[in-house]
């Protein structure tokens, strides 16, 4: 019996020491939590701890330091971060992490480090960036709205699970990951490009030398996709000079993307512009097209304009007829004459710069100045109106170069002062020109600039 209890003792002393000697890791500490409402008003917080800041109210704070920590951002409050000099909103010393679960946080200034994004509303005035190598950002869900996102050091990564993601600049960093959850709405199409740099790059694709236009991400759960689209009309027939507005139905109804491209077979012949609207040019046929931007669904419409059929002659019409000479003008709206002196002056001259010769006409009434003085008579004959009112900026201004032989001129067309684009606000027909000793051309107007006679 005594030695089985001196067995039981040697190992029970045996446990006991090998507890002692074994040490069990020490549990994590528990963050800081921290109450908005605590916090002075335009205060800098500095954190070196793990912390959660309890958005319990509405704040200004004018920034927040982290120092090798970890911060959560949680709550139903307000988060403004304005320093008005600093440099960022939240900025880091070490490998920390931001992430924010609830609650809204505007910055005037960047937020720089590692983020997680669960929920909330994000509006940032500047970029999310990272210096640091492996920084991250990841959005599981909430708002983001931003001029860019950059995190372009070695072994960074974007990645886009779930949410809405709104930036006005590009994104960049190693490796950026859109989720088969998310869609990129704007610009329709957009994919994320690797660049011979080695960086990932996902933008608009488009940049004014200011300002990126927006690039939008969302669930893909709020695009509804088309499906295919029709016209209000499959053939036309129509007399030139004469518009047809033609209509795109997109289905179904309630398409996220709903944007038509329209295009035209033979331009000389028959013109589209962007919204459909559809003008004889001359004789011909075309086949005007529009297409989905978003699944390139296609329905066409064949328009003929006969042979030999002048139209209506609506719109303004200018003849310019030029033997080497000061050109004669003559110009009808329509279908009427509009004679000089009484509804339009011309001045004539030349511009050093381009070498062009200037033709200037200046209407003191609808017909020309589309946008006329209401103190102005339009009974009082154009060519009684002081030099000072005829030469100022308003009215239209044809700037042509010399030409013989039938040859094409150079054209360019002023309106109040703003260059006009043949084929949109303009057209020239050359068709007359069958004299080798002087040359003719008809110039056709087509929108508010010129032909518009609701002015």
């Amino acid at each position: 019996m005594k030695k089985s209890i001196s067995k039981i003792s040697i190992l029970a002393l045996s446990f006991m020491f090998s507890l002692i000697l074994f040490k069990l890791p020490a549990e994590a500490a528990e963050p800081t939590v921290i109450n908005l409402s605590d916090l002075e008003e335009g205060q800098a917080l500095e954190l070196q701890e793990d912390t959660i800041l309890n958005l319990d109210t509405d704040k200004t704070l004018s920034e927040i330091k982290l120092t090798d920590c970890d911060l959560i951002i949680e709550g139903d409050g307000s988060l403004t971060l304005d320093g008005g000099a600093c440099y960022s909103g939240i900025y880091v010393f070490g490998n920390c992490k931001t992430t924010i679960t609830s609650g809204s946080i505007t910055s005037f200034c960047d937020l720089e480090g590692n983020y997680e994004i669960n929920g909330g509303i994000v509006n940032v005035s500047c970029s999310i960036r990272s210096f640091e190598e492996n920084g991250f950002f990841t959005m599981n869900g909430g708002k983001v709205s931003v001029s860019g996102i950059y995190y372009d050091e070695k072994g960074s990564t974007v990645t886009i699970n779930d949410g809405i993601l709104e930036s006005f600049g590009y994104i960049k960093s190693n490796d950026i990951v859109i989720s088969d959850n998310e869609f990129i709405q704007f610009p329709w199409g957009a994919v994320v490009e690797r660049h011979d740099d080695g960086f990932s790059w996902l933008d608009s694709g488009y940049y004014d030398g200011t300002h990126y236009q927006l690039l939008k991400i969302v669930p893909k759960s709020e695009v509804n996709l088309v499906t295919g689209v029709s016209l209000n009309e499959t053939s036309l027939t129509l007399k030139r000079y004469e518009f047809f507005q033609l209509f795109a139905n997109v289905t179904p109804d309630n398409a996220t993307n709903k944007k038509i491209v329209w295009s035209s077979s033979n331009k000389d012949a028959v013109y589209v512009d962007n919204n459909g609207q559809v003008f004889a040019i001359k004789s011909g046929t075309a086949v005007i097209t529009a297409k989905t931007e978003d699944g390139n669904y296609e329905a066409s419409c064949e328009v003929t304009v006969p042979e030999g059929d002048e139209g209506s002659n609506l719109g303004l019409k200018i003849e310019l007829i030029n033997n080497g000479n000061t050109p004669s003008v003559n110009i009808s709206y329509n279908g009427s004459p509009i004679y000089e002196q009484r509804d339009y002056v011309l001045r004539f001259g030349s511009d050093e710069e381009t070498g062009l010769s200037k033709v200037a006409i200046l209407g003191m009434d609808d017909y020309l100045w589309i946008y006329s003085d209401p103190t102005l008579d339009k009974d009082y004959p154009a060519s009684e109106y002081s030099e000072e009112r005829l030469n100022r900026t308003l009215g239209l201004k044809i700037e042509l170069s010399d030409y013989d032989n039938g040859e094409k001129p150079t054209l360019k067309f002023i309106y109040d002062g703003s260059t006009l684009n043949e084929g949109t606000d303009y057209f020239v027909d050359y068709s007359t020109n069958t004299d080798d000793d002087s040359s003719c051309f008809v110039i056709t107007g087509l929108d508010d600039y010129i032909w518009n006679d609701n002015h």
